[in-house]
């Protein structure tokens, strides 16, 4: 199996329907952060800097940046440093 290349990402998150006083508070937000964790976990990714709900900052490969990506309370995941 083929590793493939590490680059650095930073993921920002979409703000929060229960962060927002008028807003309808439930308890799918306070599982994001479990589920972001499980997610990094499972493409091989890791939080090098930051922590939920600020910006982190991840190293991952392209595809597992992508899939991060993917995750509905993720606003966007920039590159910082091209995987090569």
């Amino acid at each position: 199996m083929q590793q493939s290349a590490t680059g650095v990402f930073r993921v920002r998150f979409a703000p929060s329907i229960s962060a927002d006083p008028g807003g309808l508070a439930g308890p799918a937000a306070s599982d994001e952060p479990a589920e972001f964790a499980r997610e990094l976990k499972a493409a091989g990714a890791m939080v090098v800097h930051g922590a939920y709900p600020d910006p982190v900052t991840i190293g991952a490969s392209r595809d597992a940046a992508d899939r991060i990506g993917n995750l509905s309370f993720v606003e966007v995941v920039d590159p910082l440093v091209e995987p090569d």
